[in-house]
């Protein structure tokens, strides 16, 4: 019986490494030969269990007959437990396959993942666009949904993609085991579209557990990590299980992003990719997609190092990075296209697919310029070129060369800020409680005349009918002749509406305004039956309207916020 217990006990032995567990060494047992090893050990690492497992095979063992060894497991010294395990000889010898047997058996018995932790620190968010009015006069808006997890429980700091809550005009907050209708309401402190990163702030998180930060850069290509969220919305503390696949890969806008095959989907963003003992090391961000097979398991998530730094920048103030302007502009030559242009044989390029129209960059570069070379650094690419870009420092100036005509120029480009967000817009004036404009359509003598019930026309940008997540009727374009017409596509009226538990069916847009009235007074809400009826089919202008849906929204009337008390922010 032999006992591999360090590096000297390697001879004959395969030394295989699994992320974050400890060293193992597969001993071949040869029945043929007392010098070959006839054991599995492991080196023990900080912090770790180590593990020793003992093959005891008598010479005179047939081919295929079974084997068992005793496998005892020890935490600094400790004897835990022993375990039987069967292993069946092949060929005269035994390899102990570590990714089928030996490993697996270390995954789930050395050191299981941090499931617990991971899931306790993540959370699921829910997020209303702000109305906005379409083409049509329509008022429209969207439930949205995506992930996060929480950093402090202290001020109750929550991380996420800036892209989950860029237009976001309530913010919903669900911990893990959440079993109440509303979440948490949260709001955007700062956040940065460049390397997609927002920090949010809950009104309250008791209870509730941050996550530990683990460190990106030590990261290896292998490594197991394991990626938490709310995918499509509607499965919250979701947990995928995958690899790392490639430590530094560069999208558009020259971000550098792990790529790892751990399943994401819509809604994951934001959440937390861990490591096995439930330490962040990155947020989980974008998934490669391919219309033709679905899933691809691409996945790419921001290196937790990279979200400390931009969120650094973002609690010293307003975040920034470099830009000339071309955003759109810019398409990719491969080396054999790059030559066509005269570009130095073997290297890419980018060339302009038009003129610049703004910007630094506007009058010194046209459509078909080939950049090769950014402060003579020959591009790798258009992600190179974002990169070096987004990284140089606003006010100073890029040395460009480029090809014109087949004929090498070089200009100087000053850096702009690439920071440019609009403010979020302020709540809307309405009129009565309920933030809605509704129409009584029973004296029509078209087909209007078949809704007998108050009509929603119009619903007010965070009024209490949006907050309720109330939605509008809607028109859509069709084509008649040369000419575009619209058509009534969508209807949505008031039936009814339910106070302490009585039901009263509603006949005019007066009744229901008295009603909130009385229920404003009391600070009571009211419990809206609204019914929803489209075209069948929705693309066919003259097509029958048919019932598709009743549903229920509970309103908490209000009055609407004078002018000067308006607020802009998003809660």
């Amino acid at each position: 019986m032999h006992h591999f217990a360090g590096p000297a006990a390697m001879a004959g032995c395969h030394r295989i490494q699994y992320a974050n567990l400890p060293t193992v060494f597969v001993g071949r047992v040869d029945m043929m030969s007392k010098n070959t090893p006839r054991g599995v050990g492991v080196q023990p690492q900080q912090e770790t269990l180590a593990a020793a497992l003992h093959c005891s095979i008598p010479r005179n063992r047939r081919d295929g007959a079974a084997v068992h060894s005793d496998i005892r497991y020890a935490d600094r010294g400790d004897v835990m437990g022993v375990y039987k395990q069967s292993l069946r000889l092949v060929g005269g010898s035994l390899w102990l396959a570590a990714g089928i047997g030996l490993g697996a058996f270390f995954v789930d018995q050395v050191r299981k993942p941090a499931i617990d932790t991971m899931l306790d620190s993540s959370v699921a968010i829910r997020t209303i666009t702000h109305v906005k009015i379409d083409q049509l006069g329509d008022s429209v808006w969207s439930k949205r949904h995506g992930s996060g997890f929480l950093v402090s429980a202290e001020n109750c700091e929550v991380w996420t993609n800036h892209h989950v809550v860029a237009e976001a005009a309530l913010i919903e907050i669900i911990p893990r085991d959440w079993s109440a209708p509303e979440g948490i309401a949260a709001r955007v402190i700062s956040s940065d579209p460049h390397t997609d990163i927002a920090v949010l702030r809950m009104t309250h998180c008791a209870g509730m557990k941050a996550a530990e930060f683990g460190d990106s850069d030590t990261l290896q290509t292998g490594d197991e990590v394991f990626a938490v969220g709310n995918p499509f919305g509607r499965n919250p503390d979701s947990i995928s299980r995958g690899i790392v696949s490639h430590k530094h890969r560069y999208l558009r806008g020259g971000v550098e992003y792990l790529q790892s095959d751990a399943m994401i989907n819509t809604g994951n963003s934001g959440g937390a990719l861990f490591d096995r003992r439930g330490r962040v090391i990155g947020v989980n961000t974008a998934v490669a997609t391919d219309n033709s097979s679905g899933g691809t398991g691409v996945s790419y998530s921001v290196p937790i190092n990279n979200a400390l730094r931009a969120v650094e920048r973002l609690h010293a103030g307003t975040p920034s990075w470099g830009d000339i302007g071309l955003g759109d502009l810019l398409t990719e030559l491969a080396p054999t296209e790059a030559e066509m242009f005269r570009i130095p044989a073997g290297r890419p390029a980018v060339t302009l697919i038009s003129d610049p129209q703004k910007g630094s960059a506007l009058g010194l570069l046209k459509a078909r310029d080939a950049i090769f070379e950014i402060n003579g650094i020959p591009l790798r690419g258009l992600a190179h070129l974002e990169w070096l870009v987004s990284n140089s420092r606003p006010g100073s100036k890029l040395d460009v060369q480029f090809m014109r005509n087949g004929i090498a120029e070089r200009t100087r480009i000053a850096v702009e800020n690439g920071w440019n967000v609009e403010p979020p817009p302020s709540p809307e004036h309405y009129d009565g409680y309920l933030g809605m404009k509704l129409a009584n359509w029973s004296g029509e003598e078209d087909e209007k005349s078949n809704f007998k019930s108050p009509v929603i026309l119009h619903v007010t940008s965070l009024g209490p009918a949006h907050r309720a997540g109330v939605l509008s009727s809607q028109h859509q374009f069709y084509r008649q002749g040369p000419f575009l017409q619209s058509y009534l596509m969508e209807v949505r009226a008031i039936t009814g509406i339910i106070v302490d538990g009585q039901y009263e069916r509603l006949a005019s847009p007066d009744d229901l305004n008295a009603v909130a009235e009385v229920a404003l007074s009391s600070g009571a809400a009211i419990l809206l039956e609204i019914e929803e009826w489209q075209r069948e089919p929705k693309n066919q202008a003259e097509a029958p309207f048919r019932h598709v849906g009743t549903t229920y929204h509970r309103v908490q009337p209000a009055a609407s916020i004078p002018a000067s008390g308006r607020f802009a922010s998003a809660l």
